[in-house]
């Protein structure tokens, strides 16, 4: 999590300049309300429909989410387009074991015995994503913070996927995760105030390919920082 933590926020600063380019008037003029033309987000992961027994460790699933948006304001009015490119990380830990049979996955709870002596379990998907919102933003302050709303979308293409399983005798590392399914896509929401918003994530897609494991729906929340 630590690496693509790193080579996400290098390839964010590195579109940073594409997204806000530097002003070239050398008049000192006060400073805009910023436009979220960068977002980074942190959160909670989770699933729902998961099978019968299977639990998400709430404190353990955490997503993060980052973005370099390009902002377009509708003429004089307080609403605005905006499209970018970004990155999105799950990391789901559970009491699941996954099983694969004649090339379908399925998940069944370890029994108790078994998963108390499990330090770690869980799988990690990242994805290559493209989202999309419509702002709405109230005029600023006298500190030029300002409320704002923002629905969306956002699309997904897995590119990285793997498993992490440690008990007092074994510890793996498995990639990729089989029978995951390459697109992930869903509706987004934001609302907050001044450079800091609550964000949710809700999939229209499932985990899995369909026919080939459990349907499963992701979703996430957490806090959005838009610091430009």
């Amino acid at each position: 999590m630590k690496k693509l933590f790193i080579l996400t926020a290098s390839f964010i600063f590195a579109l940073s300049a594409i997204a806000s380019p530097p002003d070239s008037t050398v008049t000192k003029k006060k400073p805009a309300a910023a436009k979220d033309r960068i977002l980074i987000g942190a959160g909670f992961a989770n699933w729902l429909n998961a099978p019968a027994g299977v639990n998400v460790k709430f404190a353990g699933s955490r997503s993060f989410d980052a973005a370099v948006m390009y902002d377009q304001p509708l003429g004089t009015s307080p609403i605005s387009l905006a499209l970018g490119l970004g990155f999105s990380a799950q990391n789901i830990s559970s009491n699941a074991q996954f099983k694969d049979t004649l090339g379908v996955t399925s998940l069944a709870p370890y029994a108790d015995s078994v998963y108390s002596d499990i330090k770690r379990n869980k799988i990690s998907m990242s994805y290559l994503t493209v989202p999309f919102e419509l702002r709405f933003r109230s005029k600023p302050d006298k500190a030029y913070r300002r409320w704002n709303v923002a629905a969306g979308f956002k699309f997904g293409l897995l590119v990285q996927s793997h498993s992490k399983y440690q008990d007092s005798n074994v510890k793996t590392k498995s990639y990729p995760v089989d029978n995951l399914n390459l697109l992930n896509y869903g509706p987004t929401f934001r609302f907050g105030y001044g450079q800091v918003s609550l964000y949710g994530y809700y999939a229209l897609s499932n985990v899995f390919e369909n026919g080939k494991g459990p349907w499963v729906t992701p979703f996430n929340f957490g806090l959005v920082l838009a610091p430009f």
